[in-house]
């Protein structure tokens, strides 16, 4: 019965953005959310003895509760106040089963959810009719034309979220059950260049450089005696050529990806002046820097539009937008400030916001691998939410393998 549950979360959980009953108001569902609850009382009822509560636990419980409670002036309980405040406590209980039915997540499972996804991807390119026959009722639109300059999302809504997703799935094998894949490095391989192939073919901008980042990283700090391993370096070198011919083709040189490196060519600089990321990223410096006036926050669940177009106007934000995009970039924050976590909590909680990041930072930590889940979190909660499952089921993962004490061995 463990096993059960712990495979249904797993599942639910890499699902942020798919529901049966979706709700319209927003781009990330609850369904894994909803799974996970449904499962922690059928634990806590029929199998008490697999839970166990630890010190990480309380710390994130407490700053769970810190957020939902720290409003004050103008108090309005009301959905958007869950939204804003309680997305700690919407994402423990996926974060707990996880931690606590780890030994019983099976990896085969997890290849499968890879396979759907990039069966999915590919159905909406080649046969996007059918796609939109069958997928409509379970997301909450589909932006994705046929013939634009915007990538398919599969089982997301946009193709950004579809690439940081698949970046999850590409260092899965690093958090979930590791040994595994070590002894069937043919599966390994094959859910990496799945992966990758999911961020090429989505043409997302901000994809490409989560996706260069993170190998980057890995490359980085893996051991030089691994390079020997011949695996590996037909796994690079297939990465390397793939890549390539991808990008040459015209699916990607007449989309916004092909523009984007188009313009990364004639100016390296165009990476954080991309409007697609900086409507994105902007947010959170503007938050940050109402900790100037404001170093308590507002305790406002709703952002002030007077406050956030005086933060615009500071040189330092100014410096991050191109002049012919400030008016789309200004234009979008105003709509989406606040659902954007963490320039949100600085706005709301100010400096109190900064020890929730710590403990939250603090649950990454394990091994030398720990940069690529700090990029990962990162490229998580700026294309999105803190509510977005995947979130708490990366965090998870990371927690229990720590407690699990071994090494890597990919």
């Amino acid at each position: 019965m463990a096993k059960l549950l712990a495979n249904i979360t797993l599942f639910a959980s890499l699902l942020p953005y798919f529901s049966f009953f979706p709700i319209q108001s927003t781009d990330i569902q609850i369904m894994g959310h909803m799974v996970s609850v449904i499962v922690l009382i059928i634990l806590i009822v029929f199998l008490p003895d697999y839970l166990a509560f630890d010190n990480e636990d309380k710390l994130l419980v407490m700053a769970g509760m810190i957020s939902l409670l720290y409003i004050w002036g103008n108090i309005r309980l009301d959905v958007q106040w869950l939204r804003v405040s309680g997305l700690i406590l919407l994402g423990f209980p996926i974060y707990y089963v996880i931690k606590n039915l780890y030994k019983f997540i099976l990896p085969k499972v997890f290849f499968v959810i890879v396979l759907v996804y990039f069966i999915v991807l590919i159905l909406q390119i080649f046969a996007f009719d059918l796609y939109q026959n069958i997928f409509s009722r379970y997301l909450t639109s589909i932006r994705y034309i046929p013939g634009s300059d915007r990538g398919p999302g599969g089982l997301c809504l946009e193709p950004s979220q579809m690439a940081v997703l698949s970046g999850l799935f590409l260092f899965m094998p690093f958090i979930l059950h590791y040994d595994y894949w070590g002894k069937n490095k043919l599966l390994f391989v094959l859910v990496s260049v799945i992966s990758i192939i999911m961020i090429l073919v989505s043409r997302s901008a901000s994809g490409v450089v989560l996706l260069f980042c993170l190998l980057l990283a890995y490359i980085l700090i893996i051991k030089r005696k691994l390079f020997l391993d011949k695996i590996k370096v037909v796994f690079l070198l297939f990465i390397i050529i793939l890549s390539f011919l991808i990008i040459q083709v015209g699916y990607v040189r007449y989309s916004r990806l092909g523009d984007f490196l188009n313009k990364i060519k004639i100016n390296p600089l165009y990476l954080i002046y991309d409007p697609s990321f900086s409507k994105r990223f902007i947010c959170i410096p503007i938050g940050i820097l109402n900790l100037i006036n404001q170093p308590l926050g507002t305790g406002n669940t709703y952002s002030d539009p007077g406050v956030i177009c005086y933060h615009f106007e500071n040189p330092v934000v100014q410096s991050m937008v191109l002049p012919e995009y400030q008016i789309e970039v200004l234009d979008y924050i105003l709509n989406g400030f606040t659902t954007n976590s963490i320039a949100m909590g600085f706005y709301r909680m100010g400096i109190i916001f900064i020890i929730i990041i710590f403990i939250l930072l603090k649950l990454l930590r394990g091994n030398t691998y720990s940069i690529l889940y700090y990029i990962l979190f990162f490229s998580f909660i700026i294309s999105g939410s803190l509510g977005n499952s995947a979130i708490w089921l990366m965090l998870g993962l990371i927690s229990a393998q720590r407690k699990s004490n071994h090494k890597l061995n990919i």
